[in-house]
């Protein structure tokens, strides 16, 4: 991934998810009988009825994690309802790179105070951690991918 790229997370429950993406990161590694290094084979791969789901019950705001434990990107499935916002403080996004990708709806981004309308097939590249609004002010919901490395 390109070193240009800043990835940020969004957490909801600052402890509870940073403790859930800290534990998807690290990988479960094992020495082979001829000394080399592998990786478990259950971490190469994340079957979506395994995949960790978490919905905001105030928004209805839907998270997904998409990627298995061993990638070096995290990747992040987001469905923000209809005419919703959810919003995060820039400390959030301390020592994270992300990139947004619109998959279906109209996202209106807001980053410090610059403000930003995708589209689907639109890919963001997030700048410094500054304060983030997502906002869906559609009549339907809103799917995107986020994409972060932590650094």
């Amino acid at each position: 991934m390109s070193p240009q790229l800043r990835l940020i997370v969004n957490k909801y429950d600052p402890c509870t998810t940073l403790c859930h993406f800290q534990s998807c990161l690290h990988a479960r590694w094992s020495t082979s009988d001829h000394g080399r290094v592998r990786m478990d084979p259950g971490m190469l791969i994340l079957r979506r009825t395994r995949a960790w789901r978490w919905r905001d019950p105030k928004t209805g705001y839907v998270r997904c994690q998409v990627s298995p434990s061993a990638a070096p990107i995290e990747l992040v499935r987001v469905e923000l309802p209809a005419r919703r916002s959810v919003s995060f403080p820039a400390s959030a996004y301390a020592f994270v790179r992300q990139l947004i990708w619109v998959l279906d709806g109209c996202l209106t981004f807001r980053e410090g105070e610059e403000t930003h309308e995708l589209d689907p097939g639109d890919c963001l590249v997030l700048g410094p951690p500054r304060d983030c609004t997502f906002k869906n002010a559609g009549a339907r919901p809103c799917v995107y991918l986020i994409a972060l490395v932590r650094q």
